[in-house]
């Protein structure tokens, strides 16, 4: 069964990772993602 993200502001961290695993992903026009370890120099564990 195929899993959906709707997405609608913010999406940072962990939020991209669940989002990460959906198989379909719908965003408003106000979305944004951000993953802050690359802003500090590490490595981020997208999915």
């Amino acid at each position: 069964m195929p899993t959906i993200a709707a997405i609608q502001g913010a999406c940072v961290g962990g939020g991209i990772d669940m989002v990460a695993a959906c198989d379909m992903r719908y965003c408003s026009d106000d979305a944004f993602f951000k993953i802050a370890e690359v802003d500090i120099g590490i490595a981020a564990d997208v999915g």
